[in-house]
């Protein structure tokens, strides 16, 4: 759900490409890790007035392909700070660290949940961490990539527990731009453009036996940097916007919810 940003100094774009390049991710037995940093800005109109609540995410994660389509992922560290009109929260993560994510994973990096770890209930208004990893990679295409190329892809999900439910589609849009050098790396830049509608329902935090039925859609816009020859992601960056209803029926209320958000992400060793 998750934004056009100027690409880090450390991107060079000097280099000549091959004209037409392999599109898979490295083999199985790789593993791949990445710094996110995350940011969100969220304001809800109520009838009493205006609420705004801030967020930042900033995570090491990893992500091992295995034979069969299957991968493990993890996070190394987290850390998860906001604020509201209540002070700052910044929950524990420890709980968390080196659990593992059970995902299928494809050699074009379409990745699904099977198993994700269970995540402190201090956590779960940090967003919808247990799809950390279904999104984290360019979805790459069945043909070779080459400069001017496009392509559109559907992602769709939809996860349940015992008393949360959440249904989310993205249609995604990308095309190669350009080539690109990143730290020696021949590598290409692709944009995306993605539109994504969410449905979730959950409990009110703190209000026992109510419940929420949230409702929104929006659009964000970014870049990747991918490169063939070695098969891995190096650089993602999105920036965008939802908005939409948060209804809760047990007290007869409907609120304005609109969320800004930008993402940060970089391959590290």
């Amino acid at each position: 759900m998750s934004r056009a940003l100027v690409a880090a100094t450390v991107i060079s774009f000097v280099a000549v490409f091959p004209a037409v390049a392999q599109s898979t991710y490295a083999p199985p037995g790789d593993t791949l890790r990445y710094r996110e940093t995350q940011k969100t800005a969220v304001n809800i109109t109520t009838p009493q007035g205006e609420i705004q609540v801030s967020a930042e995410q900033d995570a090491t994660v990893a992500l091992r392909r295995f034979a069969g389509d299957s991968a493990h992922a993890w996070f190394e560290s987290l850390s998860l700070v906001a604020q509201s009109p209540q002070g700052e929260q910044k929950p524990p993560t420890d709980s968390v660290l080196r659990k593992p994510f059970r995902l299928t994973l494809d050699a074009r990096g379409r990745a699904k949940l099977v198993e994700a770890p269970m995540f402190p209930e201090a956590l779960h208004a940090f967003g919808d961490l247990a799809n950390e990893f279904t999104d984290l990679l360019l979805r790459l295409p069945a043909k070779p990539l080459r400069i001017g190329f496009a392509w559109t892809d559907t992602l769709t999900r939809a996860d349940s527990t015992a008393d949360r439910k959440m249904n989310a589609t993205s249609i995604s849009n990308y095309k190669v731009e350009k080539d690109t050098v990143v730290n020696g790396t021949p590598a290409l830049v692709v944009s995306m453009t993605q539109h994504t509608s969410v449905h979730a329902e959950g409990p009110v935090p703190n209000q026992p036996g109510m419940r929420t039925d949230v409702t929104m859609a929006g659009d964000d816009q970014g870049f990747y940097v991918f490169a063939p020859k070695p098969g891995r992601m190096l650089a993602r960056r999105r920036t965008g916007k939802l908005a939409g209803d948060v209804n809760i029926p047990a007290a007869g209320m409907t609120m304005k919810q609109a969320i800004d958000y930008t993402s940060m992400i970089d391959a590290v060793k």
